[in-house]
């Protein structure tokens, strides 16, 4: 397309990723034409778009045939997430992927450090199989012959008190010599920009079958990913074939995957619900190394005793992995992983799933183009190659401080300019990433971009600006910074006076004198400093990573929070509160003439099953809305969204406290005592007498009412009165009691979600540069 080559991959990967850029970039740049001066590298995997590399194929080529001195040495390859496609011609299409494909390999498993033998092995000739039915869904399955293997020595039963779910370990392995180890299909797919999904079922492993599901939040060159798992699965026959035994068990947990910043530490987190029906947490703590080489350990801790657990009182393990790319001489994915699990036990046990999203999206990391091999030493280099000392020195990320020629603006505002990517190459080159660089009409330049190196923000902001500012055509009269913590939008800032701008970056005017000149807006409350401009010239090249950031959601503190709640508190003076009492009044009255009827149709049909499965529903709406809620806020790529998610969030905790609280004080008893509607015992601690209000009614009304109201879905409120027919029918309230609550569920939701988007209206905003006048205003 224009002046650009995109070659979209799938499947793509490796462990050296860099080094496979750099051979397809050669292949693109020996064929492709003079006029092209971009490659672009798109990666997909089981249909899912991940990730570009994008190639200056100018400067690729520069620093490949030419002496480049190191202050003149810019990222030649930059990663971004999958960006839209515009028209284009397709000038090859190569062979789609086969339908199915199968493969005969070796495969050698082992146990290290048990009490039978130090080393248990076992040699097996395994076929894999895959059916690809679409894209993203596929058959996949393994049959292994057993060849030969020590297990004879395998004594140990590993007693304890839990449901034996591992330490049946001898006899999946021995029964039989010839097993169906997985055989399943799968579904996955992307239902957003950083949301990925998984639908699975069939012989997950060796030892259990079943079905469920998977759901990854991954924002592209993120620290942090989070996931939850959900499987429910049964005990498969030691002979591994088609047959069950009678344990089956609901397993799964929600993992938070979180690159620390230090010292190449990955941490692990996973909470849930084990294969032996015991809760815990799993915590892994791994160091990766440049060369792909990852020793790492683990321990699980769950809520069974050491006695009942039995040897070893908790879970844990040492484990080493090597990619192959280390090794041998042809690119490959795989590594060879050695775990040191000491002792095979019942209670921490994960169920092993072939397919996880993490792995699946691994292209999304930022450390995809920072893995390399070893350098070689000097003896076995020439001698214009040789180093003193031959050994990869951490990178330090200089500011753009150099001096570019101006050029004229109809180069940038030219589609595909690659004055633009020029920029981009700068930024990312300084840390920056999820980078979009866009020349506008009014004459600015606009810069929107994640740094976690930086802090404080003004620090991320003033670095990009003063990049675009040594690169900005001659005709430019301001830039538009807006810095992103992961995929959340913190702060905008807008400079329109580039005089004051230059002064100020060369230390001839101070912060105060450029203040008239800067506009910021804080698109996330949270974000707030106290002084935007502090640090704003700064050229410290040290990084000081946020490096508790990731610990919590991007949009997260409590200082958002607490601005909420205060402007939800002055939202209240608004409201007609006798008009809307009254109303309130009415309605609730009307429907305590409902109250006892309701109740008998309820005892009549309690045993249907329609019935029972209805209250099921009904009953987990308000947290499943809870849930999606937490989703959307903690997802800032669409900051309406994420605005709207958090205003749910707030009304939804709001209303619990306050439904508990009146309950206390309220005291009126429940249709299951039997005592009638008109029973109210004040003050009562007795379940039995907190029939109003409904915490699950007034939960889903306010959860749901913000969603409803900021994108005019008005059958969202259907769906949380499935909640209020529940807590009827199961006998917990009364039709009057719902009724009550769902007022109030509204009125929370509402007066959350209008302070919200009171906060969030956009303002005028006007710009004087000396020579004219503009005026914007974005809504």
């Amino acid at each position: 397309s224009g002046n650009e080559v995109r070659v979209v991959l799938d499947d793509a990967g490796a462990v050296y990723w860099r080094d496979r850029v750099d051979r397809g970039a050669a292949v693109l740049h020996r064929d492709a034409p003079p006029g092209v001066d971009r490659f672009k590298l798109a990666y997909r995997s089981q249909g899912m778009d991940l990730a570009e590399h994008v190639i200056d194929r100018e400067a690729w080529l520069s620093q490949r045939v030419h002496p480049v001195p190191t202050v003149e040495k810019v990222e030649t390859i930059v990663a971004q997430a999958p960006q839209a496609v515009g028209d284009a011609e397709v000038v090859h299409s190569g062979p789609g992927r086969k339908t199915f494909d199968q493969g005969l390999r070796l495969s050698y498993g082992q146990n290290i450090g048990g009490p039978d033998a130090f080393v248990l092995w076992q040699l097996a000739l395994v076929e894999d199989a895959r059916l690809r039915l679409r894209d993203d869904t596929w058959v996949q399955g393994s049959a292994r012959l057993r060849l030969a293997d020590n297990y004879d020595k395998f004594k140990y039963t590993g007693p304890s008190n839990l449901p034996r779910v591992r330490t049946f370990l001898r006899e999946y392995l021995t029964t039989s010599s010839v097993t169906i180890p997985n055989l399943q299909l799968t579904h996955v797919g992307r239902a957003g920009e950083n949301h990925y999904y998984s639908a699975y079922g069939g012989y997950l492993e060796e030892m259990f079958a079943g079905a469920g599901g998977e759901w990854l939040y991954r924002p592209f060159a993120s620290r942090f990913a989070f996931g939850v798992d959900v499987n429910a699965v049964r005990q498969r026959e030691f002979e591994q074939h088609l047959g069950f035994r009678d344990y089956n068990v609901v397993t799964g947990h929600g993992t938070m995957y979180w690159d620390t910043g230090w010292n190449d530490v990955l941490a692990q987190v996973s909470v849930g619900r084990y294969l032996a029906k015991d809760m815990g947490a799993t915590l892994q703590l791994s160091r990766v190394f440049r060369n792909g080489v990852t020793i790492g350990a683990y321990a699980t801790r769950t809520n069974v005793s050491s006695a009942q657990f039995g040897e070893g009182s908790f879970d844990k393990g040492i484990y080493i992995g090597i990619p192959f790319d280390a090794l041998f001489t042809r690119s490959s994915r795989a590594y060879i992983n050695t775990l040191w699990q000491p002792l095979t036990r019942d209670g921490g046990a994960m169920l092993h799933r072939s397919v996880q999203l993490y792995d699946l999206t691994s292209a999304r990391s930022d450390r995809t183009l920072w893995y390399a091999p070893a350098p070689l030493p000097n003896e076995r280099l020439k001698a214009a190659d040789q180093q003193v000392e031959n050994i990869a020195q951490p990178k330090v990320l200089e500011p753009y401080t150099r001096v570019t020629p101006k050029v004229a603006a109809a180069q940038w505002e030219r589609q595909g300019s690659m004055n633009e990517h020029r920029l981009v190459e700068a930024l990312y080159a300084q840390g920056f990433r999820n980078i979009k660089v866009d020349y506008d009409t009014a004459q600015r330049i606009v810069i929107e971009a994640s740094n976690d190196q930086l802090r404080p923000v003004s620090r991320a902001a003033g670095r990009a600006a003063r990049t675009a500012l040594l690169q900005a055509p001659l005709e430019a009269r301001g830039i538009e910074v807006t810095v992103l913590d992961g995929a959340t939008r913190q702060v905008r800032y807008e400079f329109f006076n580039f005089d004051a701008l230059r002064r100020y970056f060369d230390g001839e005017i101070t912060a105060e004198a450029l203040k008239p000149y800067v506009k910021t807006e804080w698109l996330n409350p949270a974000a707030r400093v106290r002084d935007p401009l502090a640090r704003l010239d700064d050229l410290d090249p040290t990084p000081n990573p946020a490096v508790l950031g990731a610990l919590v959601p991007d949009t997260f503190s409590v200082s958002r929070v607490a601005n909420d709640y205060v402007a939800a508190a002055a939202s209240t003076t608004k409201v007609d509160w006798l008009r809307a009492g009254a109303f309130g009044a009415s309605l609730v009255l009307s429907s305590s003439l409902l109250d006892k009827r309701a109740d008998r149709f309820a005892q009549d049909h309690a045993a249907s099953r329609w019935m029972i499965n209805g209250i099921r529903v009904g009953n987990a709406i308000p947290w499943v809305a809870m849930g999606a809620a937490g989703l959307a806020a903690i997802d800032g790529s669409d900051p309406r969204r994420s605005r709207t998610g958090y205003a749910a969030l707030e009304a939804g905790a709001t209303g619990v406290a306050l439904a508990t609280g009146l309950k206390y004080g309220f005291g009126r008893a429940r249709p299951s005592t039997g005592v009638g509607p008109t029973d109210f015992q004040w003050g009562a601690r007795s379940d039995s007498f907190h029939s109003f209000p409904s915490i699950h009614t007034v939960t889903a009304w306010s959860v749901v009412t913000p969603f409803a109201l900021e994108y005019d879905m008005p059958w969202l409120y259907g769906v949380a009165a499935l909640t209020n027919l529940s807590r009827i029918g199961g006998r917990n309230h009364w039709v009057s009691d719902t009724v009550a609550s769902s007022l109030v569920g509204y009125g929370l939701g509402r007066l959350f979600w209008q302070s919200s988007r009171e906060q969030a209206k956009g303002e005028p905003r006007v710009f004087f540069d000396g020579s004219g006048l503009s005026a914007l205003w974005d809504w």
